[in-house]
């Protein structure tokens, strides 16, 4: 299933806000993987779009358009990439597992999601699409008038100058938000989070997150170190499509610590699924969930 939803905090409310808490029988922790590779991308779309020859939306008598980057017209400016906005974003994906909504689980509004002191001022949320060309076609509502044209208006808001979008995965969900600011952050660039969490709620409905610490060689992130493993590591040095994804943790598959996924990690975690003597040295201090 499919869903979308936005947001201007000050403008008009595109479509009505849930007025909704969360399931009290939903459970009280779960967990899932950040796709911020994915998040960025769709970033880089919305910018896209914002410069080129589809950057319209319909005006509220649905006969007239804005159009933007005309000869004669206003031209749209790119959005900084905001790495505060990216954190908010990150919590509010996490927080739509347990609530999709623009009311957050605890209650509160959206808005009410800080990083650092910083907040965003429009936001799009969606669930259900598998790719950013997906999600980012589905807020663009290219064949919707002028009501249904919410994430749209948001992406080629004019003041906007800073965007931060998370994509979360969960129980085979993936949760989108975007979230625009007026503002830019001082917030540090960082790489792009692919932690599998686990979340916690709590009596009051707030989410909370935590980087999965998985065991040396657990490269699928499951609590066991097996074969899985190796073949996980195997396919995904020899290039197989779709490995680098299998991968949950990035520094569980460095066996050796070098900082580099290679060869002799694969190595390494053969001979000790193997028996071999001396390769239990590179597993022993540590346990799974740490």
């Amino acid at each position: 299933m499919k869903r979308i939803l936005s947001l201007l905090i000050a403008g008009i409310l595109c479509i009505p806000l849930l007025a909704v808490t969360a399931d009290a029988a939903a459970p009280a922790s779960f967990s899932g993987t950040f796709r911020q590779g994915y998040a960025r991308t769709v970033a880089e779309m919305v910018n896209t779009f914002r410069t080129g020859s589809e950057a319209w939306f319909w005006n509220e008598d649905n006969t007239t358009k804005t159009v933007y980057n005309t000869a004669d017209g206003t031209a749209l400016k790119t959005l900084t990439y905001d790495y505060a906005l990216e954190q908010i974003a990150m919590q509010r994906a996490v927080e739509l597992a347990r609530l999709f909504s623009h009311s957050r689980p605890n209650g509160t509004i959206c808005f009410s999601c800080t990083y650092d002191g910083y907040q965003s001022w429009g936001e799009n949320i969606a669930a259900g699409h598998r790719t950013p060309a997906e999600v980012v076609d589905a807020w663009k509502e290219t064949n919707d008038p002028y009501a249904g044209q919410g994430h749209r208006r948001n992406m080629l808001m004019k003041d906007y100058t800073a965007i931060g979008v998370a994509c979360f995965e969960c129980d085979g969900m993936l949760y989108w938000v975007q979230e625009f600011s007026y503002l830019t952050s001082t917030t540090p660039a960082t790489d792009p989070c692919e932690d599998k969490v686990d979340c916690t709620v709590d009596s009051d409905g707030n989410v909370t997150y935590e980087t999965f610490k998985a065991r040396t060689g657990d490269v699928n992130a499951d609590g066991k170190v097996d074969a899985t493993d190796r073949m996980i590591l195997a396919r995904y040095l020899a290039g197989w499509e779709g490995y680098e994804d299998k991968i949950l943790s990035m520094d569980a598959a460095d066996i050796d610590k070098d900082g580099d996924i290679t060869a002799s990690d694969r190595m390494i975690l053969a001979r000790y699924l193997a028996g071999w003597e001396g390769y239990a040295k590179y597993f022993e201090t540590e346990t799974a969930n740490q």
